[in-house]
Protein backbone atom coordinates (compact mmCIF):
# COMPACT_ATOMS: atom_id res chain seq x y z
CA UNK A 1 0.00 0.00 0.00
CA UNK A 2 1.36 3.09 -1.32
CA UNK A 3 0.50 6.33 -0.07
CA UNK A 4 1.19 9.73 -1.62
CA UNK A 5 0.25 13.42 -0.21
CA UNK A 6 -3.53 15.00 -1.25
CA UNK A 7 -2.01 17.19 -3.54
CA UNK A 8 -0.59 14.75 -5.92
CA UNK A 9 -3.97 12.96 -6.65
CA UNK A 10 -6.35 15.44 -7.51
CA UNK A 11 -4.83 18.16 -10.02
CA UNK A 12 -7.63 19.16 -12.22
CA UNK A 13 -10.60 19.91 -9.94
CA UNK A 14 -9.66 20.77 -6.30
CA UNK A 15 -12.31 19.18 -4.15
CA UNK A 16 -12.91 16.04 -6.51
CA UNK A 17 -10.21 13.04 -7.64
CA UNK A 18 -9.95 9.63 -8.29
CA UNK A 19 -8.45 6.75 -6.29
CA UNK A 20 -7.11 3.95 -8.31
CA UNK A 21 -7.12 0.19 -7.17
CA UNK A 22 -5.96 0.19 -3.78
CA UNK A 23 -4.35 3.43 -3.74
CA UNK A 24 -3.91 5.11 -0.62
CA UNK A 25 -3.88 9.16 0.29
CA UNK A 26 -3.71 10.99 3.55
CA UNK A 27 -5.88 13.73 3.77
CA UNK A 28 -3.67 16.18 6.59
CA UNK A 29 -5.84 17.62 9.36
CA UNK A 30 -7.88 20.97 8.58
CA UNK A 31 -8.92 23.95 10.72
CA UNK A 32 -12.60 23.41 9.91
CA UNK A 33 -14.80 20.48 9.68
CA UNK A 34 -15.40 18.68 5.95
CA UNK A 35 -17.06 16.44 4.02
CA UNK A 36 -16.02 13.45 1.88
CA UNK A 37 -18.74 11.83 -0.24
CA UNK A 38 -17.75 8.75 -2.14
CA UNK A 39 -18.99 9.42 -5.93
CA UNK A 40 -18.11 5.69 -7.01
CA UNK A 41 -16.15 2.70 -6.17
CA UNK A 42 -16.05 2.47 -2.21
CA UNK A 43 -13.52 3.63 0.38
CA UNK A 44 -11.35 3.06 3.56
CA UNK A 45 -11.03 5.26 5.76
CA UNK A 46 -9.23 5.51 8.88
CA UNK A 47 -9.08 8.50 10.95
CA UNK A 48 -6.52 9.76 13.83
CA UNK A 49 -7.83 11.30 16.28
CA UNK A 50 -4.46 12.95 18.34
CA UNK A 51 -4.07 10.05 21.37
CA UNK A 52 -7.43 8.40 20.82
CA UNK A 53 -7.08 4.93 18.41
CA UNK A 54 -7.81 4.82 14.83
CA UNK A 55 -10.99 4.32 13.84
CA UNK A 56 -11.48 2.60 10.88
CA UNK A 57 -14.81 3.50 8.10
CA UNK A 58 -16.27 2.10 5.27
CA UNK A 59 -17.88 4.10 2.50
CA UNK A 60 -19.37 3.29 -0.69
CA UNK A 61 -21.23 5.13 -3.64
CA UNK A 62 -23.97 7.91 -2.65
CA UNK A 63 -22.19 7.93 0.78
CA UNK A 64 -20.61 10.88 2.51
CA UNK A 65 -19.18 11.26 6.23
CA UNK A 66 -18.51 14.36 8.02
CA UNK A 67 -14.45 14.63 8.70
CA UNK A 68 -14.45 16.58 11.84
CA UNK A 69 -11.95 19.78 12.39
CA UNK A 70 -8.37 18.37 13.64
CA UNK A 71 -8.54 15.38 12.22
CA UNK A 72 -6.27 13.63 9.97
CA UNK A 73 -7.65 10.47 7.33
CA UNK A 74 -6.27 8.04 5.36
CA UNK A 75 -7.85 6.98 2.73
CA UNK A 76 -7.59 3.57 0.49
CA UNK A 77 -9.54 2.75 -2.55
CA UNK A 78 -11.56 -0.77 -2.91
CA UNK A 79 -11.06 -1.61 -5.27
CA UNK A 80 -11.19 2.03 -7.15
CA UNK A 81 -13.11 5.17 -5.76
CA UNK A 82 -13.95 8.52 -7.19
CA UNK A 83 -14.68 11.39 -4.24
CA UNK A 84 -15.46 14.99 -3.68
CA UNK A 85 -14.03 16.71 -0.72
CA UNK A 86 -16.68 19.88 0.50
CA UNK A 87 -15.98 22.70 2.48
CA UNK A 88 -18.14 24.81 4.35
CA UNK A 89 -18.03 28.47 2.87
CA UNK A 90 -16.21 31.29 5.29
CA UNK A 91 -18.92 33.06 7.48
CA UNK A 92 -19.87 36.39 6.78
CA UNK A 93 -19.42 38.53 9.66
CA UNK A 94 -22.64 39.17 11.76
CA UNK A 95 -23.48 42.91 12.65
CA UNK A 96 -22.99 41.98 16.30
CA UNK A 97 -19.23 41.16 15.61
CA UNK A 98 -16.65 43.00 17.18
CA UNK A 99 -14.70 43.61 14.20
CA UNK A 100 -16.27 47.13 13.40
CA UNK A 101 -16.45 48.33 16.43
CA UNK A 102 -12.68 49.67 17.28
CA UNK A 103 -12.79 51.61 13.32
CA UNK A 104 -16.28 53.27 13.76
CA UNK A 105 -15.14 54.09 17.79
CA UNK A 106 -11.99 55.76 16.08
CA UNK A 107 -14.05 57.59 13.26
CA UNK A 108 -16.53 59.12 15.82
CA UNK A 109 -13.61 60.54 17.60
CA UNK A 110 -12.14 61.82 14.79
CA UNK A 111 -15.25 63.49 14.17
CA UNK A 112 -16.03 65.15 17.32
CA UNK A 113 -12.55 66.13 17.42
CA UNK A 114 -12.48 67.77 13.87
CA UNK A 115 -15.74 68.02 12.32
CA UNK A 116 -16.56 68.00 8.36
CA UNK A 117 -13.79 68.49 6.33
CA UNK A 118 -14.82 71.76 4.21
CA UNK A 119 -13.58 72.17 0.87
CA UNK A 120 -12.33 75.68 -0.17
Amino acid sequence: MKQQPMIETHRATPWAWRLDVHQAVTLPQAATQRWLRVDEGCVWLTAHHGDEPAQDIWLCAGQSLALPAGTAWVMEAWPQARLSLLMAAPAAPSRDAAWWRAPALALLRWWSLHGPVRVA
